[in-house]
């Protein structure tokens, strides 16, 4: 009985590190999106205006992809909030000795 406790533990052990590193690494992405520059400068407007004029079609496809971008880092914030949720559950249920949860849905 002690043996099968101690792996339950190291294996919780194991999961909250991995849990830990995941929020690590959201944070670090959310961080590195929010710390982007939002205004462009002017020599960055000239270099736009001048992109937008003699290359329209890269620039609309380059706007197109811009704006899935921004899109997404919304909903990573959503992702990072629904993640930290379930594993507070995940962690719940190991406490408990339950282990109904799906892991591979990340």
């Amino acid at each position: 009985m002690g043996k099968q406790l101690t792996r339950k533990e190291d294996e919780i052990a194991r999961k909250r590190l991995k849990m830990r590193q995941k929020e690590q690494e959201a944070d670090k992405l959310l961080e590195d999106l929010k710390t982007a520059p939002k205004a462009p400068t002017s020599k960055e407007n000239w270099m736009v205006d001048w992109f937008r004029k003699h290359a329209p079609k890269a620039f609309a496809a380059c706007e197109a992809a811009y704006q899935k971008v921004a899109g997404t880092s919304e909903q990573l914030d959503v992702r990072k909030r629904l993640f930290f949720s379930d594993a507070e559950d995940i962690e719940r249920s190991a406490q408990y000795g339950r282990d109904d949860n799906d892991y591979n849905r990340y």
